[in-house]
């Protein structure tokens, strides 16, 4: 997963300052960053089915509730999968919801250090 850190708006940018307008700097950004998730697709793409990471951008516009129902599903089903096996002590399977339980719970911790 990535994350990116976004400069705040009073921020002093020697970088951007003089060179070019703010909006220009803007769009610079902008660019770069579709030039990036571009090859990041690309990247995947070459490794084939080797490849198993997932990248999920938070700032997408198109998905605006992404953190909200990711976050809400793993913590959903990790107490599910809890109480379940408080329900049932006896389950075949309980070593399995467990750890699906646990793994669930470090990628919510995970998903929430890295915003």
């Amino acid at each position: 997963m990535r994350t990116e850190m976004q400069p705040d708006q009073d921020e002093h940018h020697p970088e951007t300052t003089g060179m070019v307008p703010d909006s220009q700097a803007a769009e610079v950004v902008a660019e770069l960053a579709d030039i990036r998730d571009r090859l990041d697709t690309v990247l995947t793409t070459i490794g084939g089915q080797s490849s198993r990471r997932v990248v999920l951008d938070r700032d997408d516009p198109d998905e605006p509730d992404l953190y909200f129902v990711l976050t809400t599903a793993l913590r959903d089903w990790t107490d599910g999968l809890r109480h379940r096996v408080q329900d049932e002590p006896d389950a075949p399977n309980r070593e399995d919801l467990l750890r699906w339980a646990e793994t669930a719970e470090r990628l919510h911790d995970f998903i929430g250090k890295a915003l």
